[in-house]
């Protein structure tokens, strides 16, 4: 990232070298030096104002002086009677130096003249004959200006009034020894000096001249071929963009052209050509990047000049390179790769290439003076009549077996650190590419890379090097991640890699890896040099595996050596879910589009054009596939490996390479747990946790609902409650398949299910596993009859838990019922209750609650309609559904999920780590259960919409695992786990204490992944 941003300033250096200091200095010398010339738009040309036959004859002539067609569709012409007078229709073209004719509507059998052509467009108009003016206007701004007389509208001074039957026309801009401007061998009437009385003069024998009539502007005229973009004027080019000085063939006589170039601070000297209309046009090229003028002017011997004084001059921008991307992250949300060096480095011979005459090219291969040993290399080359590819440039290449190759070495060179091996190759004019190719081995002789360099030859001069070389994965492990560091080199000097133009697709052959493998690589600038990294852990290198990689270079640099490692990556690149990921680019001319698409799940998106993601709208198909147009910062939501892949593509064409970047999504924050070791007691709190259930309709074991019973039991006992508060109601049947005599729970093993130890919720390692009676099930009578023992012992200031989990349902009446289930009883009004039943049930508990408060959980389907029908005061209802949802479950633990609530789970997960009621509430409406069942949706808030009545008013600060009361010698332990399936598992836990006597301590943190424990000193309340 950094490497990159220093090749966009290197760039934009240059811009602003050439583009403000030394170009200042041009254009102060310009102001006195640049003739009158051709205008870079179109302008009103003749006018017809007076005419003799009033009602049909009048007219307005347009002129191109431009090099290239222009669209005037759509343009409006005003007169001094009417804004708009005249609207051009959509479709009209205006030739290069072309006319365009617009008369009167009667114009066919009217007009003054009957030779004068027909007209382009053909309205009714008004010319005023003596006061009067035309503008020119291209979608509300004004193109140009011409009034005439006693007009109101005009440029500095209105030009002459005709007499009925003149026009009055604008000058050409060659000068005329006798007559001036306007008066010479017919050229296009073209100048503007932004004066009408200057530009125009009368015409007592009008021409008006259309569409098919053409005038060059001048003896000589500039045309720029393709490909190239208009911009204001201004042309951007390419080093392969003819620009021809045309030479009219309709001079009369000799002329002189004079011509020169200023480029980077220098001209060359003028260029003094003789000319006539046999002359053939002269074309020139723009090699280098940067700013150029094109100057020149025309004379003959009896003083014509074009222009009158100083020259023409135009401005190109010649952009012979992609642009360049770079990415920005937001600051604290993207962690980089972490990788592990698994070799000191291996000394990898480099190739550079060297060219004194047209008949010899020197081959040099070098070995860095820092490699620890010896390597030995056998080389052998080849002449190429065309250029080999970079995709071709492999050791087994059809192309390359058709080539005839001359050994250099009969057995193996040795190259010591520092060395260089030299061979000296004949060449002619019809050369166009050089191929050396080498084994490289070690000590023993052993083969660990295969190289091949191509040097490209046109007219006997280096134009590109290609480097492709295979390496051998020699370690006893797999990698995966090779570094490569070239020397004495920069990273503006890579300009492109094997596979470069495509989106990798890794792939074994002959126990070799091509298809890209690590594409795209990452470039950074180190001492000395570059290092290059290709990166590919969905294929790692097996030992005794190759890979085939590959660089395309600028030539003529001067590489001193190479040094290769693999490595192992540690850890991927992580971002944080919705973290931005913003691409910016750099151009010497203009970027026309940024483009991106990603890979998550083996599919890429977008898949097709109608593949929306985050509001991104598929704009271009490319490389055979669709790719979204980059115009916001790119976000991900879904947890886990993102494979980007984006490119650009300036106003030329040119296209970057296909740039590919891996991001590990994190969208799982690190969850804290708070539990206590010693002595810890709730007091003045009560709790019921009723959990009354069978096998899901005799279809499989249901052990996600005691699982969650469990779960809300653990927690409270992990809080100081004691039994003696607490009625857990637990029933489970064992009709399906079989004698189903246990609960079992098992989730991944450090999983945010984890409720047992060592150091879990249970305090014990053992799995949690009930036995229990199967012949006693939980009825509505059992349930009301523990309700109201609870109400006979709490005391006004208590507190009150009650939890609900089992199935719901709601009648045709729309009632809310919560469910027992027994066998044969299934479903039965009878061993039910209602919404309002419960509410009657619960109100003798809040009659004993004067200051106290009840907190009421119900995890069942249609839960928030009962807590809505029920809505009682003093009472904080939580609903794991909203009106008319089900709720959804895992029924039992496996690698992927816990057994459970998919609301309640996280919900009881945070407030076991001290969050509020609202906090957890809120946080697991956000939970994504990454399954999709009817109805779809994302998130629990999607898929069920639980809902939350707080009849306190204090659930943001308010839980029921609050408030314990302990001794000075209990150890309060806040454990935290990053366990999401793509988390980074690095945290640092943030804490600060509150007491009576001191108030709030500073924010203090633990160090990395590092665990905190608290023992509270003092007596009185604290908050941690």
């Amino acid at each position: 990232m950094e490497s990159q941003k220093k090749i966009v300033n290197s760039k934009r250096k240059v811009l602003l070298t050439i583009g403000s200091s030394i170009l200042l200095l041009v254009n102060l010398y310009m102001i006195f030096s640049v003739g009158q010339q051709a205008p870079s738009h179109v302008v009103i040309s003749e006018v017809y104002p007076d005419a003799k036959n009033e009602t049909g004859s009048e007219w307005i002539e347009l002129y191109n002086p431009n090099s290239y067609p222009v669209d005037i569709g759509g343009w409006t012409i005003d007169t001094s009677f009417a804004t708009p007078d005249i609207i051009i229709p959509e479709g009209s073209i205006i030739p290069p130096h072309g006319f365009f004719l617009i008369a009167d509507a009667g114009w066919d059998t009217k007009k003054d003249n009957a030779s004068w052509p027909d007209a382009d467009h053909k309205e009714d108009m008004r010319l005023d004959n003596t006061a009067g003016w035309v503008r020119l206007n291209n979608s509300g701004i004004i193109v140009d200006v011409v009034g005439w007389g006693g007009a109101e509208e005009y440029e500095t001074s209105p030009a002459v009034v005709p007499n009925e039957g003149e026009s009055i026309e604008r000058k050409d801009l060659v000068r005329d020894c006798a007559y001036g401007y306007g008066y010479g061998y017919g050229w296009g009437p073209c100048l503007d000096t932004d004066n009408n009385l200057f530009d125009f003069i009368k015409r007592e024998n009008p021409t008006p001249m259309n569409s098919g009539n053409k005038k060059d502007p001048s003896p000589v005229y500039i045309l720029v071929g393709e490909p190239k973009v208009i911009a204001d004027g201004n042309y951007f080019v390419t080093s392969t963009t003819p620009i021809y000085l045309v030479i009219n063939d309709t001079l009369v006589g000799n002329w002189t052209l004079h011509w020169r170039i200023w480029y980077n601070g220098n001209y060359i000297e003028w260029e003094n050509v003789t000319i006539n209309a046999s002359s053939e046009d002269i074309t020139i090229f723009l090699f280098n990047d940067g700013i150029y003028y094109l100057e020149f002017y025309v004379n003959n011997i009896i003083c014509n000049r074009y222009p009158e004084n100083g020259w023409h001059s135009q401005i190109f921008y010649a952009d012979n390179t992609p642009p360049i991307l770079y990415k920005i992250h937001q600051e604290g949300e993207y962690i980089e790769h972490e990788q592990e060096k698994l070799s000191p480095g291996i000394g990898m011979p480099w190739q550079i290439w060297e060219m004194e005459s047209p008949e010899e090219i020197t081959d040099i291969i070098r070995l860095h003076e820092n490699v620890a040993e010896p390597v030995w290399i056998k080389r052998e080359y080849a002449i190429s009549p065309e250029w080999v590819p970079l995709i071709n440039l492999t050791w087994n290449d059809t192309m390359l077996s058709l080539l005839s190759w001359i050994e250099i070495d009969t057995s193996p060179y040795k190259l010591s650190p520092g060395d260089e091996a030299i061979a000296n190759i004949s060449i002619d004019a019809t050369t166009k590419a050089v191929i050396v190719r080498y084994v490289v081995y070690n000590y023993s002789l052993v083969e660990y890379a295969h190289v091949i360099n191509e040097v490209l030859l046109n007219d006997s001069e280096m134009v590109g090097w290609l480097t492709n070389f295979d390496v051998h994965n020699y370690l006893d492990i797999e990698v995966d991640n090779f570094e490569l560091k070239l020397y004495n080199v920069t990273i503006s000097d890579i300009l492109g890699w094997y596979y470069d133009y495509a989106i990798p697709n890794p792939f074994l052959l002959n126990n070799t890896w091509y298809g890209g493998w690590g594409n795209s690589p990452i470039i950074k600038n180190i001492s000395g040099g570059i290092e290059i990294k290709w990166i590919d852990t969905n294929h790692p290198v097996e030992p005794c595996q190759w890979v085939h990689f590959g660089l395309y270079m600028v030539p003529g640099i001067n590489i001193t050596g190479a040094i290769a490692n693999w490595t192992k990556i540690i850890h991927p690149p992580y971002i944080k879910a919705c973290s931005p990921i913003i691409i910016e680019g750099e151009d010497l001319s203009e970027i026309k589009g940024i483009y991106w698409g990603f890979m998550y799940n083996g599919t890429w998106h977008p898949s097709n054009e109608t593949d929306i993601y985050d509001e991104n709208v598929p704009a271009i198909e490319r490389y055979g596939r669709w790719w979204y147009n980059y115009t916001k910062p790119i976000h991900f939501y879904e947890e886990c490996r993102h494979e980007v892949f984006y490119w650009a593509e300036d106003i030329l064409n040119h296209s970057t390479p296909i740039y590919r970047q891996e991001y590990h999504v994190d969208a799982t924050p690190p969850y804290t747990d708070k539990h206590k070791e010693g002595v810890a007691y709730m007091k003045n709190k009560w709790a019921l946790i009723c959990v009354s259930t069978n096998d899901f309709e005799g279809n499989f074991d249901q052990d996600g609902f005691p699982a969650q019973g469990l779960q809300a039991y653990y927690a409270l006992k992990a809080h100081g409650y004691d039994d003696d508060h607490i009625i857990f109601m637990l029933w489970h049947d064992d009709d399906w398949p079989s004698n189903d005599t246990w609960i079992d729970i098992y989730p991944p093993a450090g999983s945010h299910n984890w409720l047992y130890g060592p150091d879990g919720i249970a305090g014990t390692a053992d799995d949690p596993v009930i036995d229990f009676d199967h012949a006693t099930p939980i009825t509505k009578d059992l349930l009301k009859q523990q309700i109201q023992w609870i109400a006979s012992q709490v005391k006004p200031n208590d507190e009150v838990l009650i939890y609900l989990v089992n199935h719901g349902y709601k009648n045709s009446t729309g009632v809310a019922f919560f469910e027992f289930e027994d066998p044969g009883t299934d479903f039965s009004y009878s061993n039910m209750v209602s919404s309002y039943e419960m509410a009657q049930w619960l109100t003798r508990i809040l009659n004993n609650l004067t200051t106290g408060k009840l907190i009421f959980f119900l995890d069942a389907c249609h839960s928030g309609d009962f807590i809505q029908q029920m809505n009682l005061t003093n009472t904080i209802h939580v609903a794991s559904s909203g009106n008319c949802n089900l709720s959804w479950y895992w029924m039992w633990a496996s690698s992927s999920h816990f057994a459970g609530s998919w609301f309640f789970h996280p919900f009881w997960e945070r407030l076991n780590g001290g969050w509020s009621i609202l906090q957890a509430y809120q946080w697991a409406r956000a939970f994504k259960p990454n399954q999709t069942p009817p109805p779809y949706g994302e998130t629990v808030a999607d898929i069920q919409d639980p809902w939350i009545i707080d009849n306190v008013g204090n659930a943001d600060v308010n839980s029921p695992l609050n408030g314990e009361y302990i001794t000075s010698q209990t150890k309060i332990h806040l454990n935290a786990t990053d366990a999401g399936s793509c988390s980074t598992k690095r945290y640092v836990i943030y804490y600060r204490i509150w007491n009576e006597s001191y108030g709030w301590t500073g924010w203090q943190n633990g160090s990395l992944n590092e665990n905190i424990t608290i023992v509270l000193e003092g007596n009185g309340k604290h908050y941690i």
